[in-house]
């Protein structure tokens, strides 16, 4: 589902990632670790299409999406991606938030798939609510679900845990594998947290402070 070949990436005359190769199939999960400035997030930036490699092919079920002059558009990925802030629109609702992401169902369609998400992880009495209203976990958990809402094959995290106490992150872990399951999605968990990559995924990508696997 997700092919990375020879993949690099530097700014100015700094490296910053790769060459790094690797594979996954829809529904694999894959954590990635490695020291500050190694270039996870950048490898994050480049999946999602936010950030065109110097060299090697990104491609998505079957269709290189990233290479040098190759570069097409996030929205047309299939992919959602999780940032480590929320970032959720402060002028929508929390309903609001997720139904912006799903433009392709019919309103009441929207509405009815945004509060089945919310009643999942119990949120649903604040779904006419601004998301300031809502602590850190639980905005971090509408990011979440938002990500999730139009079934990705892919889901991107970009340490969306890190912020969290213990309890709220062993919550959302587990949101996420359930989440990803349900969607058939392949994922991709940026940590520096080497407890909670094992407990997420037998598979781990460990990256030098250079951007080169380990």
């Amino acid at each position: 589902m997700l092919k990375i070949e020879q993949v690099a990436k530097s700014f100015g005359r700094r490296s910053v990632l790769g060459p790094l190769s690797f594979s996954l199939a829809p529904g694999q999960r894959l954590a990635v670790l490695g020291p500050s400035g190694c270039g996870k997030t950048t490898l994050l930036r480049i999946v999602a299409g936010l950030e065109r490699p110097d060299s090697g092919t990104v491609t998505l079920g079957g269709e290189v999406a990233s290479a040098p002059q190759i570069l097409l558009p996030p929205c047309e990925r299939g992919v959602g991606f999780v940032f480590q802030a929320p970032a959720l629109w402060p002028h929508m609702t929390v309903e609001k938030n997720l139904e912006f992401v799903l433009p392709a169902l019919a309103p009441l369609e929207r509405n009815l798939r945004a509060r089945q998400l919310l009643k999942s992880v119990r949120l649903e009495e604040f779904a006419e609510r601004p998301p300031d209203e809502l602590s850190g976990g639980e905005q971090q958990r509408v990011a979440i679900l938002r990500a999730l809402a139009p079934s990705p094959r892919l889901l991107l995290l970009d340490e969306p845990l890190s912020h969290l106490d213990p309890e709220n992150a062993h919550l959302l872990l587990e949101l996420i594998k359930r989440g990803a399951e349900a969607a058939g999605a392949a994922v991709i968990l940026v940590t520096h947290d080497h407890e909670q990559a094992e407990a997420f995924t037998e598979r781990i990508l460990r990256l030098r402070s250079d951007g080169t696997p380990a």
